[in-house]
């Protein structure tokens, strides 16, 4: 399993958020979780973060708002919407962000995750497009 914490620096947002994408994708054949319950969550994330950052909220007004999502991963996981190391990746970052700057953090980890996890989801819609056309020839 891929390493979690939320300290900024250049490893977590590259070779870190790299593994914690190709764990979240999982099996080659088919992402554990599909790709728009990833970006409903980094929405989630992103509207607590703006309310910090852009709205000028206390972050300890929204604590509460971030650690709700806690349940939301918890009803997604129940309903079969998300599966594994995603599952894991929410809690560990949910769980460890307790303060402004932790937040801002696992936004961009978050970010990266989900940039590298689309990247992932490409090559291998191009890959299975690709064998289609050897088929076909």
């Amino acid at each position: 399993m891929a390493q979690f914490y939320l300290k900024a620096d250049a490893k977590l947002f590259d070779s870190i958020a790299k593994e914690w994408a190709k764990e979240i994708y999982g099996n080659w054949d088919k992402p554990q979780t599909n790709k728009n319950q990833i970006r409903n969550f980094y929405e989630k994330v992103l509207e607590i973060y703006e309310e910090v950052y852009i709205s000028n909220k206390d972050f300890n007004l929204v604590l509460p708002k971030l650690k709700m999502l806690n349940s939301k991963v918890e009803y997604a996981k129940g309903r079969g919407h998300i599966k594994g190391a995603f599952v894991k990746f929410m809690q560990e970052g949910i769980n460890k962000t307790n303060s402004k700057e932790e937040l801002e953090v696992f936004k961009l980890l978050f970010e990266a995750v989900l940039g590298f996890f689309t990247g992932l989801d490409f090559d291998k819609e191009q890959e299975k497009k690709q064998q289609k056309d050897r088929k076909w020839k």
